[in-house]
């Protein structure tokens, strides 16, 4: 009989150790039910200041279209200054033209310059 309990002793053991496991893994269900749970409120959260911001872009956007009709007025009045600051870049770009030249006029003063101190040092060198 001692064999009987002891195999029982045994069962009963593991039958213990299995239902400590299940309750286990009902707790732990139970927790990811919960963080899930937890996850969909946020998530209708989220989705509620999601449609409060489209509201606003909405609104936003409305704006935008009467500051338009704004900005038509002054691009009308951008395009006068646009014609005198035309006008006012051709002069410029007379100056800038006469001012290229006259660089140009002393690069090449340099230049020849440049030449005449490299054959005087050439000379010298050859004088020592």
């Amino acid at each position: 009989m001692s064999k009987f309990v002891s195999e029982t002793t045994k069962a009963v053991s593991e039958i213990a150790k299995a239902i400590s496991e299940i309750a286990k893994a009902v707790s732990e269900t139970t927790k990811a039910i919960s963080e899930i749970a937890k996850a969909v409120s946020e998530t209708t959260k989220a989705i509620s200041e999601i449609a409060k911001a489209i509201l606003e872009i909405t609104k936003a956007i409305s704006e935008i279209a009467k500051a338009v009709s704004e900005i038509a007025k002054a691009v009308s009045e951008i395009a006068k200054a646009v014609s005198e600051t035309t006008k006012a870049i051709s002069e410029t770009t007379k100056a800038t033209s006469e001012t290229t030249k006259a660089v140009s006029e002393t690069t090449k003063a340099i230049s020849e310059t440049t030449k005449a101190i490299l054959e005087t040092t050439k000379a010298i060198a050859l004088l020592y």
